[in-house]
């Protein structure tokens, strides 16, 4: 299996538990914070959404250009409207890995660049890079939920709130 083809398995294996972890977010409560230096749990859905767009983006063009300003999305407004742009970039994602070639995937040059610097790399590397942080995120996420009222699903397997 290359490593094309092992990225677009684990996206759609990964989709579904993702789309689990942000719908169990409690919208009334997700200006929660647990540090002063932490993420909302709205920025952290607000960040999720938008990386999955910019995954598909890097996938399919190479290049996701800030200009001038950072990579801080938007404050996404509902919930509903954070799991449909999610859905959407990860099924966009799917769509891109299936167009690119293998000799792309391997060797096609990858940028992305704003007020923070620039980050290059090929454009497998940094498809794999984009999906780690991504569930990096989702880890963060998922220890919100409680305190923001929610209940943990299951990720890779139960979790206590949904085995009872």
């Amino acid at each position: 299996m290359t490593s094309k083809e092992l990225f677009l398995k684990t996206v759609e294996g990964e989709q579904a538990i993702f789309i689990r972890v942000l719908k169990a977010v409690n919208q009334k409560k997700w200006g929660h914070k647990p540090h002063p230096r932490s993420r909302t749990g709205q920025g952290l859905v607000s960040l999720m959404a938008d990386e999955s767009l910019m995954l598909a983006k890097i996938i399919s063009k190479g290049v996701v250009d800030f200009g001038k300003s950072s990579a801080e999305p938007k404050p996404v407004k509902t919930l509903t409207k954070a799991v449909k742009d999610f859905e959407k970039g990860f099924n966009e994602v799917k769509k891109a890995v299936k167009k690119v070639s293998e000799k792309d995937w391997e060797k096609a040059d990858a940028l992305m660049k704003g007020s923070f610097g620039e980050w290059k790399d090929k454009k497998g590397n940094m498809a794999w890079g984009f999906l780690f942080d991504l569930i990096h995120h989702r880890g963060q996420l998922s220890t919100y939920l409680r305190p923001m009222g929610g209940k943990v699903p299951s990720i890779y397997g139960p979790s206590a709130d949904s085995s009872q």
